[in-house]
């Protein structure tokens, strides 16, 4: 055997290798998310906040790291960029677990969701290749093409996302009866509600446990969240 044949299936061996040790610390890492997770979440269990909404809360904290670190980045705050860009894959990998893990608890609703964290997840990522593409522009204001993008970029992905996911209901769960319904209702990013419990004149015969229908008044800009002003009737809804 010559040395090119022993170089090459060296090569092989270690790219074999790598790739299996990376899957492996992957796995292993997914694993440990899944522990953690459920330990976290029994404190938050405590406060009667339900798994799914827990999971968003998640993705809301790990977008907003990502997205602090991106602007260290940019301002030159972090300097140690195999941390930096360690960090971000770490990040990556959690967003991306988290997602997934929302897909058993959104069932209709699951795209609106991850199109609306992928969203987050790629405006760092496109500041970052600008960043080592044009770092500053010679003006009076050298990071002016970042306030620029991040305008651009969110009035377009609203509009879209608004045309294609927006609604003017949302749903809630019946958590006690009578003539006055108490009802919880979740994080619902299609008609842009924050998780609450809601009281409503019992019309419609509705029983603890039943998933309502309820209707929503969206504001101007709905900077606060929409406001929901009434109950439309019961509905079948799995994995609310």
């Amino acid at each position: 055997m010559g040395i090119i044949d022993e170089i090459g299936e060296s090569t092989i061996r270690l790219i074999y290798k790598t790739i299996y040790y990376t899957l492996g610390f992957l796995i292993a890492l997914i694993k440990g998310l899944r522990k953690i997770d459920f330990k976290l979440y029994s404190f938050f269990e405590k406060k009667n906040i339900d798994f799914k909404d827990y999971i968003i809360f998640k993705l809301q904290m790990a977008s907003l790291i990502f997205l602090i670190l991106t602007v260290g980045y940019i301002f030159n705050y972090i300097h140690v960029k195999i941390m930096f860009f360690g960090l971000l894959i770490l990040i990556l990998i959690y967003l991306t677990y988290s997602i997934s893990s929302l897909k058993n608890y959104c069932d209709e609703d699951f795209n609106a969701y991850k199109d609306f964290f992928l969203s987050y997840m790629l405006i760092p990522i496109i500041f970052i290749i600008v960043k080592n593409v044009k770092p500053v522009i010679n003006f009076r204001f050298p990071y002016a093409h970042y306030v620029i993008l991040s305008i651009v970029y969110v009035l377009f992905f609203s509009y879209y996302f608004r045309k294609k996911y927006a609604r003017d209901f949302t749903y809630g769960k019946v958590v006690e009866d009578g003539e006055i319904i108490k009802v919880k209702v979740g994080y619902d990013i299609r008609a842009n509600v924050k998780p609450k419990i809601l009281n409503f004149a019992n019309t419609i015969n509705a029983k603890k446990g039943d998933v309502v229908k309820l209707r929503v008044e969206k504001g101007t800009f709905s900077i606060r969240g929409s406001k929901i002003v009434g109950v439309e009737g019961i509905c079948k809804r799995e994995n609310y």
